[in-house]
């Protein structure tokens, strides 16, 4: 069982699970990911584009707070 410490579960409708399921096989990188691992990239990603735009999280540490 995993850690609930660590990690935590979603739902999801269907249609953007079919969608994790197509960039999963290998639509982002040139290798098959976990559903996990996709999700972990669009998020960073996403606080990547959010933070170089707004300049408003400058740490975890902020987005945590926030």
């Amino acid at each position: 069982m995993a850690d609930p410490n660590k990690y935590k579960s979603v739902s999801i409708p269907r249609e953007t699970y079919e969608t994790l399921e197509w960039l999963r096989k290998g639509n982002i990188i040139q290798a098959e990911l976990t559903f996990s691992k996709v999700i972990e990239y669009l998020a960073k990603s996403k606080m990547e584009e959010i933070q170089h735009k707004t300049n408003k999280w400058n740490s975890e540490k902020d987005l945590i707070l926030n």
